[in-house]
Order: structure tokens, then C-alpha cells, then sequence
């Protein structure tokens, strides 16, 4: 399997981000698929408040900084 199908296609691939300007309607999309990415990334989310830290044997870690939460 080529190693760019192991990667979702986004959204602003589609709408080319890079060549035309996008409308406020394309950056929301872009948002919420970025949310959806980070809530899979880090389930708790919500709940979670300063620094965690996700620590795997043979990989590097990831910190994470919840520096502030709004709706």
C-alpha cells in the first residue's frame, strides 16, 4: 500500500486551500475536522486541564497542553 493512502484525504485537499481563497464556510470544515482528528487523538478531552503526557515503549512521547476551553 502506497504510504499516501494510509492517510485521511482532508477536506481542504478538495477545495485547494493553497490555490483559491477559501470561504468561512471551508475554514469551519477544516475546524471541525481538526477537532474530530484531536478528539480521537485525545478521547478525555473535555475533562482534561495543564499538561498530560502519553508515553509508548519504542515511541516518542506526546505532550499535551490544555491551555484554555471555550465553546
Amino acid at each position: 500500500m502506497p504510504i499516501a493512502d494510509c492517510f485521511p484525504r482532508y477536506h481542504w485537499d478538495l477545495i485547494g486551500l493553497g490555490s483559491e481563497r477559501p470561504t468561512v464556510g471551508d475554514l469551519m470544515t477544516l475546524c471541525e475536522e481538526n477537532f474530530t482528528f484531536l478528539c480521537r487523538l485525545a478521547p478525555h478531552l473535555k475533562q482534561q486541564r495543564g499538561v498530560a503526557v502519553s508515553r509508548r515503549k519504542g515511541s516518542v512521547d506526546l505532550f499535551l497542553q490544555v491551555e484554555k476551553h471555550s465553546r
